[in-house]
């Protein structure tokens, strides 16, 4: 894989984009575009379980049996972190952290990809083989935009070195692949926020270089000798396999041809940005929202319904389940910085709404912001045969 550098000969002049639309530009409070590792899947044949715990800096957590992948027999498994081990075949031990494995690794591991990097590099390709890894830019500055994208997709408004593409839509928003699955190199640009259900006009487009086998492991010995830069390597993905144009009829090369203000504006933003951030488990607030309200959520009205609310919440605090770390980092984030939308029912007085928000604030999930109306109707009762009640 060639890494070709921005303002080199065969390489993408440094343009500047044009300006944001005027939607954007007026946004506030918003996440700013940023890098992350996305996916980190290695196997090694010189560590043990212990040490490649040790390595991650979760060693102290609550690993449980795991499905193991043929030809390995046996996998442990915690929080979308897995290890996959006696193989069948002599393969050594499968480490792979998904999205959401990176995240943990972030919020409760060493939260070391340098570290981490290094040490497999270092190491010879037949002692510890890089499988994947995936680096996601992600654009929370309006720079892309992902109607005009996939139109252009549609009418092949592109340049390319892939000999596959495929784009998709449905409810889940829009997306485009270039590259087929498991070849050494993929990218894929898709609404972020789409997927996670988020309509609030939170603009979030992911674009996703996958990098495998000795793509992967050239990402990783750069990334080390760097110091951590990543936006060289990302921008040299870009330059050599994907581009979106302008068509230009007295020009035969498209690969001359200029780009479209969105590619512009994107390659700028990721060229200035060098490093990655490392967002933990807070990332994932509306995937947990989004789980309890779509997935969960007639469940939950179901046995309300038949109980009551205080029996159910009863039943929540009488559980007997072992707390998760990453929902616990999740509520304290919350406490720390993310307000909780309080009550303004006009039918109760002072005391009333004191006592009942201080009830409110005893029952788990505060996420479930549509069983909040049902919360003060029942205390609102509750409050009409106990007026005596004094907070």
């Amino acid at each position: 894989m060639q890494f070709i550098q921005p303002g080199t000969p065969g390489g993408t002049p440094r343009l500047t984009g044009g300006p944001l639309p005027t939607k954007v530009q007026n946004m506030q409070n918003r996440q700013k575009s940023c890098y992350l590792i996305d996916w980190l899947s290695y196997s090694t044949k010189i560590d043990s379980l212990a040490t490649i715990k040790d390595d991650l800096g979760l060693n102290n957590v609550d690993w449980e049996p795991g499905k193991p992948t043929y030809p390995y027999k046996s996998a442990l498994y915690y929080n979308n972190v897995k290890i996959h081990y006696n193989s069948e075949k002599g393969e050594g031990i499968w480490v792979e952290m998904t999205g959401q494995g990176c995240r943990v690794y972030e919020t409760f591991g060493k939260n070391d990809y340098m570290g981490l990097l290094s040490y497999l590099t270092w190491n010879k390709p037949e002692e510890i083989k890089i499988n994947r890894i995936d680096i996601a830019f992600d654009d929370h500055d309006g720079l892309i935009d992902m109607d005009r994208l996939f139109d252009d997709t549609i009418n092949r408004e592109f340049v390319s070195r892939f000999d596959f593409y495929v784009h998709h839509g449905g409810s889940e928003g829009k997306s485009v692949e270039h590259g087929k699955k498991g070849s050494n190199t993929m990218i894929r640009i898709y609404d972020k926020a789409m997927e996670r259900k988020i309509f609030d006009g939170t603009h979030w487009i992911r674009t996703e270089v996958q990098l495998r086998r000795q793509n992967a492991r050239q990402f990783a010995e750069y990334y080390v000798r760097s110091g951590g830069k990543v936006n060289d390597v990302f921008m040299g993905v870009l330059n050599n396999y994907l581009r979106y144009v302008i068509p230009d009829e007295n020009d035969t090369n498209r690969w001359r041809w200029e780009m479209k203000d969105y590619w512009k504006r994107l390659t700028d933003s990721a060229a200035s940005i060098q490093l990655f951030v490392n967002p933990g488990v807070e990332y994932n607030y509306q995937r947990m929202e989004s789980y309890i309200i779509q997935q969960a959520g007639n469940a939950i009205a179901a046995m309300i319904e038949i109980n009551g609310l205080i029996n159910f919440n009863e039943q929540i605090k009488a559980r007997g389940t072992k707390k998760n770390p990453k929902y616990e980092s999740i509520v304290n984030e919350c406490k720390k910085g993310i307000p909780i939308k309080k009550n303004t029912d006009k039918n109760l007085d002072y005391k009333d709404y004191r006592f009942i928000m201080q009830e409110q604030d005893e029952i788990p999930g505060l996420f479930m912001k549509d069983l909040k109306k049902s919360i003060f109707e029942e205390k609102a009762k509750i409050l009409a045969e106990k007026p005596e009640i004094d907070p």
